[in-house]
């Protein structure tokens, strides 16, 4: 697989009910894990906060693999979500894409959320995220763009 074969496009009008099926599917069974899961809740989250404005879909040989949305505050990006299919995960698309994400968004920090038991967790840290925080439901992340890898 190569970069060249991952498009980043503008959503399409009323493709955010597409989106929240992908994310559904991607968090159905870290909520189900940590006994969170509501089949309406999952896709309602994001339905109630979509912007397309901050939205950016990613296609891998024209299907549309998963997306993003990321909101520019003053101090910091927020990366609100960041979704992968299932049948696209754990096949290096996620790390191709954050890597895209920190490089193109490298003029200030980037944070994030991640819900606790989710496998994100670990992919976050992998990727160079610093756990700066965490309530009863979240863990909070931030990459300070500089990656120092501790062996």
């Amino acid at each position: 697989m190569t970069k060249l074969h991952i498009k980043f496009r503008n959503p399409k009008k009323d493709e955010e009910i597409e989106l929240a099926e992908i994310r559904a599917r991607a968090m159905k069974d870290s909520l189900i894990n940590t006994g969170r899961f509501d089949e309406n809740r999952v896709r309602k989250r994001l339905l109630d906060t979509y912007d397309d404005k901050n939205t950016v879909i990613i296609e891998f040989k024209s299907t549309v693999i998963g997306f993003y949305s990321i909101q520019e505050n003053i101090e910091e990006y927020y990366l609100n979500h960041l979704y992968i299919d299932l049948p696209y995960q754990n096949k290096g698309f996620g790390k191709i894409i954050l890597d895209y994400i920190k490089e193109k968004y490298n003029q200030k920090d980037i944070k994030l959320n991640a819900l606790k038991g989710s496998l994100a967790n670990n992919f976050y840290i992998k990727n160079c995220f610093i756990k700066i925080m965490e309530d009863d439901f979240d863990n909070y992340y931030v990459y300070k763009n500089k990656c120092l890898l501790v062996e």
